[in-house]
């Protein structure tokens, strides 16, 4: 089962064993929440998702990353908060056919970067890279 862990700057996520599998979806590996109040001017924000590989292997497991609303509904490219709004990160795994990774029992740790942006903001100061981690092995993994 999938596991965040920290928040903020020290947050992580262990998605666990995915060994040879096709495109899989991951819903709600993390939950963003907007702070209530919402500093004057900044609302709404905006969040993108971007997805690097694992800088060790260089394979990139990570297929694809849609936000939701809790229940899942509405999923899209990008999450729209407002004050106190909620929304999940759901990922899709894919670690098949074996060409593209080959080996066994090997943990990638690609990276997600969560990009926050409010009307007028262009910088890149909010930004947060977190960790993923994927066992392509045998087992749930490390």
């Amino acid at each position: 089962m999938p596991a965040a862990i920290g928040s903020d700057l020290s947050l992580a996520v262990a998605l666990g064993g995915y060994k040879n599998q096709n495109t899989t979806t991951i819903t709600r590996v993390l939950t963003l929440q907007a702070l209530n109040p919402l500093p004057a001017g900044a609302s709404p924000l905006t969040v993108t998702v971007a997805l690097a590989a694992d800088p060790v292997t260089e394979r990139q497991p990570l297929t694809g990353a849609t936000f939701s609303a809790i229940d899942g509904s509405g999923a899209g490219p990008t999450a729209t908060l407002t004050a106190g709004a909620q929304r999940q990160l759901n990922l899709t795994v894919r670690t098949q056919p074996n060409n593209v990774f080959p080996g066994n029992n090997v943990l990638h740790t690609p990276t997600v970067t969560l990009q926050v942006t409010y009307p007028g903001y262009t910088g890149t100061f909010l930004s947060y890279a977190v960790p993923v981690s994927v066992w392509d092995g045998n087992g749930a993994g490390p």
